[in-house]
């Protein structure tokens, strides 16, 4: 008796796998102190990012991932929000 997985399944998965290593990533960046970790680490995010958005992509095209489109209002007040934390 095995799950019977479909393709969407799979590619769920996938997504979420990468939703987790990017986490992961991050934090050790945050926690490492020798350089050249920090950038080793810091090279594998940026990949991990790039196949996350890959993975969204294919899911956004197939109509199995199709989150909220924010309004111009949003936007412009998480924008003001960070423009304002940031020095």
């Amino acid at each position: 008796m095995g799950a019977n997985l479909t393709d969407r399944d799979y590619i769920e998965i996938a997504l979420g796998q990468h939703k987790l290593l990017a986490d992961v990533l991050t934090t050790g960046i945050l926690e490492a102190s020798d350089d050249t970790l920090r950038q080793e680490m810091r090279t594998s995010l940026d990949m991990c990012l790039q196949h996350q958005k890959e993975i969204f992509d294919f899911m956004n095209q197939k109509g199995w991932y199709q989150p909220k489109a924010a309004s111009s209002a949003d936007v412009a007040s998480t924008q003001s929000q960070y423009q304002n934390q940031n020095p």
